[in-house]
């Protein structure tokens, strides 16, 4: 007898070999204490050898006949597992990047490239390669049962033509890269140290991802979700539309559950033909042959659920789809059924009552209901004489129970339970997460300083939560929804969903919070107050003259001519007048005669007066200053920013000094706080957001409302004027305090950080007003995953705690799994004594939920 080796050289059997195989793989799992008779197994092999085997066959002969007589000693299995991956590891590459190469590169028989990982994973792969290589631990392939790892080998490992290439821990890393690795959609340049981290947790038995994401993780179509629930409409359009959402779900590996309670019964009428319907049974065993064919890309049989009510009059043949008996044209055996049972239901199977069945077609309002609504629909319907038949609620249950004892089907799900126990039924069917704003919601984010949330959909964003950056993908959530527009005592509005959550401070000194939704908040409620503001450094550094434009601000004025206007004083400096000397060459108009040839529109001055005459030498200028008894007037450089113009996004030299220009141009000091005035609210609250990202909180108030006062009229006398709502941006003493720590410098306000109590002296903010809009609008939100919490228009609120997509009828949702492995957190303590690591398994549950979210927003969309 001979064998074939692998290198393809042909050689005489010698039945020592297969022993001494056998024998050093038993030792690197025992030691010298071997539990099981290495020569019986041996033995046994032997009588199995055929000529012209390869060494590979003879392998997987071992290991079948070791596993074979893990029946009378369990530890033979261990050895047929070892024997098994051994002889793959034999086969395959010891180098995870060789390997995704294998698959990246893969090319048909007829020579077209079918690479089956994606172009930004292997780039990421090929980016981390040494940090990837050095974590990962082969020997962990050995923790595999032989049952286990035949799966893996079976159904999870991927192939090349038919041949495995990958090793478990090369499956594993995979997972853990299509998860944490880069995605262009989200602007995400993946997270090595996640991806490590993820895998060595998977590795050592912690937890594991669906099949579906150990499927097809770094591939073309990264379809990772287990579970899709869809609505199939009563109409035949959208029945075939369904079934080939299924077909397409089902391809990509997903599970789906379908409701058709909805769907009208045998023998009831079909208006647009005039016919009548043939009823549920027909139309599943379509969606039986979709389970068959699309067969989940070869790995397992497609898997589809139906779900009914008891009430549906196909419910008697629905329940015999699976029997082994005929007749075939009524079975359907690979369809998943389950019964999805209302309260009522289970009452009249114990009081041995009637039960009425009711075509969906007479009451659609049965299949959107549950509890005391459904009920009284129900029986509103009996009363009228609206339904096909009655019979005894018994019949129908022990149809359940002897399906069931033949099958193991039906799925129980009761109906009323689910709905009493969903903890959003307030918003009513779960379809979306509702905790939504407007999309001129301002968010704080790390990079852009404060941008609005629809500027930022669909990416990935470090975002503030009041104590720290965490990164957060932004989502639209609606594309219409009703909003309240509520504004606090501190100036600041939100226009937001009625389920926006709100931190409230609660006990006798207000150290804990609640959160509670918008429709909750009642006029007077105090809102908590920020922990913590960050200070933001920008690279912007393009804004002119910051103090000078910050005290035009408060204190300038500007002429504009609407249409140029060439300046009238002669020549004095070449080309130019006194006033224009500084002026800039590329704005000559280049006349041939006497008088300066700067043309300008807007003329921009500012007019010193009293005390403000000594800034003369802070401001910049051109031109020569015009100067009287009791004021100075500035002309401004030309290309100086507009007036209330805001330098929010630049570095923190530029606010600071702008903030100091406008302080000493228009701001008082009051008991040690900055306070500065003006008329234009939305100007203000612009500073405060401004201010926010320098780590400070300003409040704006109403300091005088609008009214007519007797004022000078320039003609010795005095006139009525109007006069606007005043308001006032006022800062703290501990906020006064932070601006001259970080480098505010004025020179008109003199304050004297010696004098400033260093203390938090903030107030809490009170809602003033909650006003129900009339206009419906689009709303966006992001999900930050450490607080639940961010910033809004300046206001530290709650979030998304999961991103849901917009739904409507045609929406689809979708379920994403991990499985924890709970004996793994089990240990003995210094006593011997068996204790529950809670601690471990609460970090590994937060791990494994940043992943599922990864996953929701990473993953193929068949449909």
């Amino acid at each position: 007898m001979y064998v074939i080796k692998r290198s393809g050289k042909t050689e005489l059997i010698k039945y020592d070999k297969i022993t001494e195989r056998n024998l050093k793989i038993a030792k690197e799992l025992y030691g010298s204490n071997i539990p099981i008779d290495l020569t019986k197994l041996s033995q046994l092999i032997i009588q199995g050898l055929k000529s012209g085997m390869t060494t590979t066959e003879i392998d997987e002969l071992s290991s079948e006949t070791a596993t074979h007589m893990s029946t009378y000693q369990p530890e033979y299995d261990k050895l047929a597992s070892a024997i098994a991956i051994s002889n793959l590891h034999k086969s395959t590459e010891d180098s995870f990047l060789k390997t995704m190469r294998k698959l990246y590169n893969y090319t048909s028989e007829d020579g077209r490239k079918y690479g089956l990982i994606s172009d930004e994973m292997f780039k990421f792969m090929t980016k981390n390669k040494e940090e990837i290589e050095k974590t990962i631990d082969y020997k962990r392939d050995f923790n595999y049962t032989y049952f286990g790892f035949k799966t893996l080998e079976k159904s999870y490992l991927l192939k090349i033509d038919n041949k495995v290439v990958e090793r478990p821990q090369h499956m594993l890393m995979r997972c853990a890269i299509g998860i944490h690795g880069p995605s262009k959609k989200y602007k995400y340049e993946g997270n090595i140290q996640k991806v490590i981290e993820t895998y060595n947790e998977i590795s050592n038995g912690k937890f594991t991802h669906a099949s579906p994401t150990l499927y097809n993780a770094c591939s073309i179509r990264p379809q990772m979700s287990s579970c899709f629930l869809l609505h199939m409409d009563d109409d035949l359009n959208h029945m075939y539309q369904t079934a080939l959402r299924s077909a397409l779900i089902s391809k990509y590996a997903g599970g789906i559950g379908i409701d058709i309670s909805n769907i009208r019964c045998k023998g009831s009428k079909v208006h647009s033909t005039n016919g009548n319907s043939n009823g549920i049974i027909p139309m599943i065993k379509v969606f039986n042959q979709v389970a068959l064919h699309c067969d989940q890309s070869g790995k397992r049989k497609g898997s589809i659920a139906m779900y009914l009510q008891p009430w549906h009059p196909d419910v008697l043949d629905f329940l015999q789809l699976r029997f082994n008996s005929p007749p075939e044209e009524l079975r359907a055996r690979d369809i998943f059924i389950a019964m999805w049972i209302p309260d009522i239901f289970m009452r009249r199977v114990e009081r041995d009552e009637m039960w009425t069945l009711i075509c969906p077609s007479k009451c659609k309002e049965l299949t959107n209901t549950y509890g005391e609504e459904f009920d009284k629909i129900y029986e509103e319907c009996e009363q009228k004489g609206i339904f096909n038949k009655q019979i005894k609620a018994r019949v129908i249950w022990d149809s359940i129970l002897r399906s069931q004892e033949e099958t193991g089907l039906p799925y129980m799900l009761y109906k009323d339970s689910v709905n009493n126990k969903n903890n959003q039924k307030n918003i009513g069917l779960i379809r979306s997460s509702n905790l939504c704003v407007s999309g001129e919601t301002k968010i704080l984010t790390k990079k852009y300083g404060w941008k609005e949330i629809k500027e930022l959909e669909d990416t990935y964003n470090e975002l503030w939560n009041g104590y720290e950056w965490s990164n957060s993908l932004v989502k639209k959530t609606s594309e219409s929804s009703k909003l309240l527009n509520i504004s606090f005592s501190d100036g600041t509005e939100i226009k937001c969903t009625k389920y926006h959550k709100f931190i409230i401070p609660k006990g006798a000194r207000k150290e804990k919070t609640i959160k509670i939704d918008a429709n909750e908040l009642k006029e007077g409620d105090i809102i908590a107050k920020i922990p913590d503001l960050p200070v933001l450094e920008f690279e912007n550094n393009d804004f002119k003259y910051p103090y000078t434009s910050g005290f035009y601000t408060g204190d300038g004025t500007y002429t504009d001519n609407k249409n140029k206007k060439r300046c009238s004083y002669k020549k004095k400096y070449g080309s130019f007048c006194g006033r224009h000397k500084d002026w800039y060459p590329e704005y000559l108009s280049k006349y041939d005669d006497d008088i300066c040839e700067v043309e300008e529109r807007i003329i921009s001055s500012i007019c010193l007066y009293k005390e403000k005459q000594n800034l003369l030498d802070k401001l910049e200028y051109i031109g020569e200053p015009t100067i009287n008894s009791d004021k100075t007037i500035i002309r401004l450089p030309h290309d100086i920013a507009k007036k209330y113009t805001i330098p929010i996004n630049q570095t923190l030299k530029i606010r600071l000094e702008w903030l100091a220009g406008l302080i000493d141009s228009d701001g008082c000091l009051s008991y040690n706080s900055i306070q500065i005035g003006s008329i234009h609210k939305q100007f203000l609250y612009d500073i405060k957001l401004m201010c926010q990202t320098m780590g400070v909180n300003p409040i704006i108030n109403l300091s005088k409302k609008e009214k007519n006062i007797l004022m000078p009229d320039n003609k010795g006398g005095k006139k009525e004027y109007f006069c606007k709502d005043l308001y006032r941006l006022i800062f703290n003493c501990s906020d006064t305090l932070k601006l001259l720590n970080l480098g505010l410098k004025t020179y008109r306000i003199n304050i004297d950080p010696e004098k400033i109590p260093n203390r938090d002296c903030r107030h809490y903010i009170k809602v003033n007003s909650i006003v129900e809009l009339e206009k419906e609008e689009p709303t966006w939100c992001f999900g930050e995953p450490l607080k639940n919490q961010g910033m809004f228009n300046g206001i530290l609120a709650g979030n998304c705690t999961e991103i849901l997509e917009y739904t409507d009828k045609d929406s689809i949702a979708v379920c994403n799994l991990a499985s924890i492995a709970l004996p793994k957190y089990i240990y003995e303590d210094e006593n011997k004594e068996l204790k529950f690591d809670y601690k471990e398994l609460g970090r590994i549950t937060e791990m494994i939920t940043e992943n599922l979210n990864l996953i929701i927003d990473k993953n193929f969309y068949p449909v």
